[in-house]
């Protein structure tokens, strides 16, 4: 879950001058508030740890992090994001789930219709004793391993964004599944959640990854939306 990171070393990543703000802040600051259950915040904070150091093992140089913004669309302040990656003209936002396995070799597989939601709905893991070579709309009836709730905050954090930067900026929203102590699930291709926001693993995203000097009207922007 580290990704071989230890404390020392992932406190000087979070003092360099291209990484701003500190993982799960605004979690933390908000947990209480928004009536979240122990099990539940210790899975996001560690969620967003993971991904933080896995954003620290990749070496990035001239990108810009920061970890814990609002949602500029939120006027109460309590809406997050997670991580947002600024690299050349590209603005990573990054929703980090700490979703553990059910089973080994278990798969999320795509919803129909989830993707052109708004609104929340739920998203589907089975296991490799399920035919996953069928169609998905065939699985409706198949009763999976694990259901999750699948919001549409990273969709609405995206359109928000998308209308407060400069144009010509490319506004990438993505769900990371963490690194676990049980694994990481398999993603089916097209998976993904309200808003057609994708789905991967967050190994899958370090390495497609490119670093390039950020845009600094982006560094600017989203340096007065860091909640810590």
């Amino acid at each position: 879950m580290s990704y071989g990171v230890g404390d020392a070393a992932f406190a000087a990543w979070l003092a360099a001058p291209n990484v701003h703000g500190r993982p799960a802040a605004g979690l933390k600051a908000t947990a209480v508030a928004d009536g979240m259950d122990g099990r539940n915040v210790a899975a996001g904070v560690a969620g967003e740890d993971s991904v933080a150091r896995m954003l620290a093992s990749i070496g990035i140089r001239n990108a810009h992090v920061f970890l814990s913004c609002r949602n500029p669309g939120d006027a109460t302040g309590r809406a997050d994001i997670d991580v947002v990656v600024v690299s050349g003209r590209t603005v990573w936002l990054l929703d980090a789930k700490h979703y553990r396995p059910a089973s080994p070799d278990a798969y999320l597989v795509p919803t129909p219709g989830l993707d052109a939601m708004r609104g929340g709905g739920e998203l589907r893991a089975y296991d490799s004793n399920t035919n996953l070579n069928v169609p998905v709309g065939s699985l409706a009836g198949v009763a999976p391993v694990r259901t999750y709730h699948a919001g549409g905050n990273m969709a609405w954090a995206a359109d928000s964004v998308r209308s407060g930067l400069p144009a010509g900026l490319d506004v990438r929203p993505v769900v990371l599944l963490s690194r676990t102590t049980g694994g990481v699930y398999g993603v089916m291709r097209g998976t993904m959640f309200p808003g057609a926001v994708p789905v991967m693993q967050a190994d899958a995203w370090a390495s497609a990854f490119t670093d390039a000097p950020a845009d600094p009207r982006a560094v600017g922007y989203f340096g007065r939306l860091l909640k810590s």
